[in-house]
C-alpha cells in the first residue's frame, strides 16, 4: 500500500512537470524560467499530491474500518449460528436418550 502511494506521489510530480497546466496558478512554462519560481511550482505540486495522498489514505482507512466491522459482524453471526446448532444437537441427544430409555422400559414391561 505504501509503495502504491509513493508511486502515485512521484507519478503526480512527474505529471506536474510534464503538464504544468494541471495545477492552478501554474499556467505557463515561462513562469518557471528561473530556479526560484520552478522550485515554488514543484512545492505547490508536491503539496497538492500530498493532500490527495492524505485524502486517499483517509478513504482507505475508512474502507478498512468498515470492512473490519462487516467481517466481525459476519463472524459473530456464524458464532451464534454454531452455538444454536450445538444447543439443538444437545437437545436432540437428550431426546434420543429419553426415547431410548422409554423404549427400554416398555420392552422390559412386555
Amino acid at each position: 500500500m505504501i509503495k502504491k502511494l509513493l508511486i502515485i506521489f512521484f507519478g503526480f510530480i512527474l505529471l506536474c512537470n510534464l503538464y504544468p497546466k494541471v495545477i492552478e496558478g501554474y499556467d505557463d512554462k515561462s513562469s518557471c524560467s528561473n530556479k526560484d519560481s520552478c522550485s515554488k511550482c514543484d512545492r505547490e505540486c508536491a503539496k497538492t499530491v500530498l493532500y490527495k495522498v492524505e485524502q486517499s489514505d483517509k478513504l482507505l482507512k475508512e474502507k478498512i474500518k468498515n470492512t473490519k466491522s462487516f467481517i466481525n459482524g459476519r463472524i459473530n453471526d456464524v458464532k451464534n449460528l454454531l452455538k444454536d446448532l450445538v444447543k439443538k444437537q444437545n437437545d436432540n441427544k437428550k431426546k434420543t436418550t429419553k426415547n431410548k430409555s422409554s423404549i427400554q422400559s416398555i420392552k422390559e414391561e412386555l
